[in-house]
């Protein structure tokens, strides 16, 4: 089994209707159509026991190429990770290969998250994967992705790298928006 790192592409096929997720945690049951709709719509129940920061430090997207997608982007309780969650329009063939893309993010291969087949993903900047991280999942509502990086000019405490990050954070998050 590969090493399951990166940030992650999140998404369910629930566009429709209401459906509980079992987080482990006290918090309400969660309306996956609505965290489909607006990331930002996770219980902060759910936030706090991973880590993050509530409210969200951002909403919306973060650069160019992810116009017309959903999406919040958290700090983890360091100060110096972001976890974000972006759920878009596009096929994965279009994230993966198409202009919009091709240029800046690269598959890198299969792995697994939370019990899910993800793709991870490299972005151009960061080949490596040293300061950034990304999960994309192919789901029948389009691909989401989740995705760590250092925020600059920060020292993370030893421990853990910014994709150890992503699949500790991953592992809560990935389950309110799958079906």
């Amino acid at each position: 089994m590969r090493r399951a790192v990166g940030a992650l592409l999140l998404g369910t096929a629930l566009l429709g209707g209401t459906a509980c997720a079992d987080t482990g945690t006290d918090t309400p049951p969660v309306d996956r159509a609505v965290v489909r709709q607006d990331p930002c719509a996770v219980p902060d129940g759910v936030l706090a026991d991973a880590g993050l920061t509530v409210p969200p430090y951002q909403r919306g997207t973060f650069g160019v190429e992810f116009t017309g997608w959903a999406g919040c982007i958290w700090r983890d309780s360091t100060g110096t990770r972001d976890l974000a969650v972006y759920v878009g329009p596009p096929s994965i063939e279009e994230f993966g290969t198409g202009p919009r893309y091709s240029v800046d993010y690269r598959p890198v291969g299969p792995a697994t998250l939370a019990g899910r087949a993800v793709v991870e993903t490299a972005d151009r900047a960061d080949p490596e994967r040293a300061e950034r991280c990304y999960y994309v999942a192919d789901l029948p509502a389009g691909p989401v992705l989740l995705w760590a990086r250092t925020v600059p000019g920060t020292t993370p405490p030893p421990g853990e790298d910014v994709c150890g990050t992503a699949r500790r954070v991953g592992e809560r998050l990935l389950p309110l928006f799958t079906g």
